[in-house]
């Protein structure tokens, strides 16, 4: 299994028979201080969605910190300006929160291809709006495992993923890791 992000494939421009990818919301400090070692050691890459608007605020992390994972293969993905519920805004503000976010991750180096919706809110409206600035989208709900390789529009703009909340135990997660291999599978 490849360890990888929105567009997997191998060192060999193959794809991968199935893919595992983890990824982290909201761009909290901790993920930098706590996550971000272990899996250096590991040299394992990860995704860390941006709320942009968070950028260096306390608690959160700042471009130096950012550029960094970047720099040690993660991806940095779009999570909004200010990290709405997308689906109670206006189309322009949905708009502004989607294409602004990306804007402010291009202006500070990053190359920035996928979004993520804050709390899993997501709608057609959001689904169209993002396919217009970015190569996929990330759900919260439902839960589950994506076939593999995405190959519809509607695969790739409503990417599922398997939240590991603190009640999850590393057995269900072994599990979800295997159910992907044994089934070609993409685990996010």
């Amino acid at each position: 299994i490849l360890f990888a992000f929105s567009a997997p494939v191998n060192d060999n421009n193959c794809v991968p028979a199935s893919v595992v990818t983890i990824t982290f919301d909201d761009s909290y400090q901790s993920v930098y201080d706590h996550a971000f070692p272990l899996f250096q050691k590991y040299d394992i890459p990860a995704v860390a969605y941006v709320i942009t608007d968070r950028i260096g605020q306390p608690g959160y992390m700042g471009p130096k910190e950012l550029q960094e994972l970047e720099k040690a293969g993660w991806e940095i993905g779009s999570h909004t300006v200010t990290h709405p519920y997308l689906t109670e805004l206006s189309e322009s503000r949905i708009r502004h929160e989607i294409a602004e976010s990306k804007q402010a991750l291009i202006n500070l180096g990053f190359d920035v291809r996928s979004f993520a919706s804050p709390y899993g809110d997501y709608n057609d409206q959001v689904i169209q709006i993002a396919s217009e600035y970015y190569y996929s989208h990330r759900t919260y709900w439902p839960n589950g495992i994506n076939d593999w390789p995405v190959n519809s529009f509607g695969e790739r703009y409503a990417l599922k993923n398997m939240a590991i909340l603190p009640d999850t135990t590393v057995e269900e997660v072994k599990d979800w890791i295997l159910e992907a291999k044994q089934e070609g599978k993409w685990l996010i």
